[in-house]
């Protein structure tokens, strides 16, 4: 599990390295998708370094956080692996503009949130009325791989795991304070990175 498989240079934190379950977490579709969803709602004139920070950086970000909160010591080799799972994958289910467009999807759907919305496609009794569930969401043409990834990382156990994973990302269990909590990875990297390239933080030596 723990087979070194990515490494990627990031602007602000320099050399990230991910192991071979994480590495393959980042090229499944719904991770891939991220790659055109912007970090920033403004496409500002006066901000133009924040215009165009994509999710995708965002989240190689937070999971590489996850990877060096200092827990080395307490998680053991599987629970570190869903905390890193959990911080990578937090923002999958945005909407395509980001905020902007889930804060007017919740004048039709109260309650509406993208860090909910895999839980809910997770429920078989909700999931069902959800354009089929977990399996058959589309991501540039294909399915998430997520549940395809879960099997293959945690075998018969995938689909419990899969689901702390998620809870993780509502702020529940055991790591969810970690990503969905008022001070968390995703905040941390998100504030981090946009006044990185704002010019206000200087990058990794």
């Amino acid at each position: 599990m723990r087979n070194e498989a990515l490494r990627i240079t990031d602007a602000l934190y320099g050399d990230i390295r991910f192991f071979s379950a994480i590495a393959d977490l980042t090229q499944r579709p719904l991770m891939q998708r991220l790659r055109q969803v912007r970090l920033s709602n403004i496409d500002s004139l006066d901000m133009p370094g924040i215009a165009n920070i994509s999710r995708f950086e965002h989240s190689l970000g937070t999971a590489y956080l996850a990877s060096r909160v200092g827990f080395s010591q307490v998680l053991d080799e599987r629970e570190t692996l869903i905390l890193q799972a959990a911080a990578l994958i937090h923002d999958t289910a945005i909407t395509p503009f980001g905020h902007l467009v889930e804060e007017a999807l919740q004048y039709v759907q109260a309650g509406f949130n993208h860090e909910v919305k895999w839980s809910v496609l997770f429920s078989d009794a909700i999931g069902a009325n959800e354009l089929g569930g977990l399996d058959t969401q589309i991501f540039m043409g294909r399915s998430s791989g997520l549940k395809e990834w879960a099997t293959k990382v945690f075998g018969g156990n995938g689909q419990r795991f899969l689901g702390v994973i998620l809870e993780a990302i509502q702020g529940r269990g055991k790591f969810g304070q970690c990503i969905a909590s008022e001070l968390d990875l995703d905040n941390i990297d998100n504030l981090t990175r946009i006044a990185f390239h704002m010019g206000f933080v200087s990058p990794k030596p």
